[in-house]
């Protein structure tokens, strides 16, 4: 398991409308239960492929989820170029 989970869910927090939170939530708890059935689909793809059918097919998910966090990195950037402007405001009296 990865420690992105509180980083990922604080940068969705701050994205999502308070009326959605409890949905997203949901999901994010979705992935829990997904860290469960992957053990047992990799003892099947082991069982049934090898250990390099089963690294390959796990490298081609992490690349695709890193795909999907890169997607993110501008929100996160423009964010913080305003929350820094307004600190630069707010310190020149403006």
């Amino acid at each position: 398991m990865r420690c992105s989970g509180p980083l990922r869910g604080s940068i969705l927090m701050d994205h999502v409308p308070k009326a959605w939170r409890g949905r997203w939530n949901a999901l994010e708890g979705l992935t829990m239960f997904c860290y469960s059935g992957s053990a047992m689909a990799g003892g099947f793809l082991i069982e049934r492929y090898g250990y390099r059918f089963c690294f390959f097919v796990t490298s081609l998910i992490f690349l695709a989820g890193l795909m999907l966090e890169l997607l993110l990195l501008p929100i996160i950037r423009n964010e913080r170029k305003l929350k820094v402007t307004s600190v630069v405001k707010l310190a020149s009296g403006q």
